[in-house]
């Protein structure tokens, strides 16, 4: 987080909702419950539950997979829970890091910067 000049590491690390920053994004603490919260009108848990009943393996990405294609197929992208995945889209496009652009290190030739760590 240092090295993309932010100062407020803890409450990034710390948030429990999506946060969407202009060079990270933090899906909370845990990425499930993030969406699942994002997507409570949908009632992604019950959407969950359908999936392991359905595929009876209980295996994540299969629960993971149902679980976006059934809010997919049945959601109007215009609502509140679609706001911050848009917000992150317009983000990733917007996004201009230093191997896009090299820009000069300290010794002052063209070459990306290293990462200090």
């Amino acid at each position: 987080m240092q090295t993309i000049g932010e100062t407020d590491i803890e409450g990034i690390l710390s948030s429990t909702s999506l946060l969407v920053k202009d060079l990270c994004t933090v899906f909370g603490t845990d990425f499930e419950a993030c969406l699942r919260n994002i997507f409570s009108c949908y009632d992604y848990i019950s959407i969950e539950q359908e999936a392991e009943n359905f595929i009876q393996s209980g295996a994540k990405p299969f629960k993971a997979r149902h679980a976006a294609n059934k809010i997919c197929t049945s959601c109007n992208t215009e609502d509140e829970a679609w706001a911050r995945l848009k917000e992150l889209k317009e983000k990733i496009r917007s996004c201009k890091i230093c191997l896009e652009s090299v820009q000069q290190n300290d010794q002052g030739t063209n070459e990306p910067r290293d990462i200090p760590f």
